[in-house]
């Protein structure tokens, strides 16, 4: 009968003995710059992102930074915090944006410290960000570009991978870089312009809207672009098994040239996105409406082809945008590469090869519907 209560005190003990408190030194702030940017060689407008992080507060935009900007070791200017500044008469709406590295593309999308340069490959920026005591720098260097030979493109009916009709089928010729291992990404951007014809004559014009949107692409039948990601159709196939099995999906078009090393690969791109937009209705005055596509071939270096795959792992398995981020990541902790030293964040520089498409302009008289 006195076995039950020493068990019991040596369980308590051994118990006591294992636990040890974590120190989150809540008592200090912790303060941690985050840094974040992208270059582009198709860009001479350039943008990085300084946010500031502690324990007690959530993130916030940093807006009274020095940021100073060094290209191939030598001193090029100071990054200038700037917001957008809308005149009112033209609205601009972007409604549709690549969520990481911000900040990407057109520079009116977002505040931010901003640069003029061009860039080449080749080409090593640094950037160099202070705040108070704080000091965080970066640097990124422009590979080489894979060549975007040429697309076409042409309106179907039906495509193999989604039921929506009358989309647009792009075949894309890629050329690699001999000699070198590369990494690469696919993205677009749709952009259209609406011109409104107040008058009978140019002076009457007034761009009254312009709108970029980031067109949804399927590529799953391609090996090449697919790589290694579960296609939809294996997503399918798991998620009908009902088992917790881990899906990743390819949704940012990262991939490798280990398939066609010195060569060239043809590749089918399926995209739905507004190149039959729908304008709103009940207008005055009669309006041109002009759209063009441009698919960008981005050149990346391998430690962001892995930030990416990351980011992709987190986003795919619902470790990003959900309401219970921190207690899932404790369970299923993804590692995101840094390469910002004495802070956070990814700092990173593309070569670009781009082609553009324009598409017919589309003429709407006033007070009409477009039913398309």
């Amino acid at each position: 009968m006195r076995i039950r209560p020493i068990l019991l005190a040596s369980l308590a003990l051994l118990c006591s003995a294992c636990m040890s408190r974590i120190d989150f030194r809540s008592g200090e702030d912790e303060n941690v710059l985050i840094v974040n940017a992208r270059f582009y060689t198709d860009e001479t407008h350039h943008g990085i992102q300084v946010d500031m992080s502690t324990l007690r507060e959530s993130t916030s935009t940093v807006t009274d930074a020095d940021v100073d900007v060094f290209i191939n070791g030598r001193y090029h200017s100071r990054a200038e915090f700037y917001t957008p500044v809308f005149d009112g008469l033209v609205t601009r709406a972007v409604v549709s944006y690549d969520p990481i590295l911000l900040p990407i593309g057109d520079y009116e999308r977002r505040p931010g410290y901003y640069f003029d340069a061009e860039l080449h490959p080749g080409d090593e920026i640094s950037i160099e960000v202070t705040r108070g005591d704080l000091h965080a720098s970066a640097s990124a260097t422009v590979p080489d570009a894979v060549e975007l030979v040429s697309v076409d493109t042409l309106r179907v009916r039906e495509n193999p991978y989604t039921a929506n009709a009358d989309v647009l089928k792009c075949v894309a010729r890629i050329r690699d870089v001999p000699g070198e291992r590369n990494w690469m990404r696919i993205a677009n951007i749709d952009h259209y312009d609406v011109m409104a014809h107040y008058g009978p004559g140019p002076e009457g014009d007034t761009l009254t809207t312009w709108y970029t949107h980031t067109a949804s692409m399927y590529f799953d039948d391609d090996p090449i672009l697919r790589g290694d990601f579960h296609s939809s159709r294996e997503q399918a196939a798991i998620r009908e098994t009902g088992l917790n099995l881990p899906l990743v999906t390819n949704s940012y078009c990262i991939f490798t040239d280990s398939g066609f090393a010195d060569s060239e690969h043809t590749a089918e791109i399926y995209m739905n996105g507004s190149f039959n937009y729908s304008p709103d209705f009940g207008w005055p005055v009669p309006r041109t409406m002009s759209s063009s596509l441009t698919i960008r071939l981005l050149t990346m270096n391998h430690d962001e082809y892995l930030y990416l795959l990351s980011y992709t792992n987190a986003e795919t398995n619902g470790l990003l945008y959900s309401g219970d981020i921190l207690a899932q990541m404790l369970f299923e902790p993804v590692t995101f590469p840094s390469n910002v030293e004495g802070g956070l964040g990814f700092v990173c520089a593309d070569a670009v090869s781009a082609v553009r498409i324009d598409f017919p302009q589309k003429y709407i008289p006033a007070e009409t519907i477009d039913q398309q």
